[in-house]
């Protein structure tokens, strides 16, 4: 995330709305967003077997779905 200005972006502005609109699970959900996608950039730095780039995989696409969360629990 830290080398991913547009999805810095995008977690600040679901962040905002959540304050905004007094949503606590959104912001919770772009908070374990932020930690996957960390923990993810971390993984990939590191030179990984099979496993591990499978477990890399894994975290990024639930980074990615927990930003959906996030959207939608906005949204509904």
């Amino acid at each position: 995330m830290n080398q991913n200005t547009a999805g810095a972006v995008l977690m600040l502005v679901l962040a905002a709305a959540g304050i905004a609109w007094n949503e606590p699970f959104a912001v919770m959900m772009v908070a374990a967003t932020c930690a996957l996608a960390f923990v993810c950039e971390e993984l990939c730095d590191l030179e990984l077997n099979e496993v591990g780039e499978t477990a890399a995989r894994t975290l990024a696409v639930a980074s990615w779905l927990t930003t959906a969360v996030a959207f939608f629990s906005l949204m509904f």
